[in-house]
Order: C-alpha cells, then sequence, then structure tokens
C-alpha cells in the first residue's frame, strides 16, 4: 500500500519556512478538510483519500508528485479489497 507522506511534508515545510503549519492552514489553501488531513497524517490508520485531494497537496507542497508517496512496509502483501471494506461503518 502507498501512504500520504503528509507528515513528512509538514515538518520540511515548517524547517524551510521556520514556522509551524497547522492543519487548519492546509484546510483553508486546498480545501481539504481538517479531519481527512489528519486521517492522512495519521501513521496509524489506513486512509482513504481521491486524486482531488493529491493535487491540492501536490500543489500546496510544490513538490515533485512522487514524493506525496511512501510505500508501507508491507507493499505487495496486504489482499485487495474494497474501500468500504475499510471502513465498514461508513456503508449507506
Amino acid at each position: 500500500m502507498l501512504r500520504v507522506r503528509l507528515r513528512e511534508l509538514i515538518h520540511e515545510k515548517e524547517l524551510r519556512e521556520g514556522r509551524t503549519i497547522k492543519l487548519r492552514e492546509i484546510n483553508e489553501e486546498t480545501g481539504i478538510s481538517t479531519q481527512v488531513l489528519s486521517n492522512l497524517r495519521s501513521l496509524s490508520r489506513v486512509a482513504v483519500t481521491n486524486t482531488a485531494n493529491v493535487e491540492a497537496l501536490w500543489r500546496y507542497f510544490q513538490c515533485p508528485i512522487q514524493d506525496l508517496f511512501a510505500p508501507t512496509p508491507d507493499l505487495g502483501e496486504e489482499e485487495s479489497c474494497h474501500v468500504d471494506d475499510l471502513f465498514p461503518d461508513r456503508r449507506s
């Protein structure tokens, strides 16, 4: 699986700019909800996002698109599943 490197990208931007960056700021710049950003930042949960969010983060961080992602250690070992299986409580 791939994960979004949001935690690392925020840290790198903070170091470059010499300031703290809050999720609220990223929300205001990208339109991505703070809950989605929090899920993407978390290393302990599966986060699902869409290409619009990926593009918004790419534009915000102004980095090569491949820098947004990192493989998880178990890459290639996970079973394929439907997104609804990841979030059974969200089924309608």
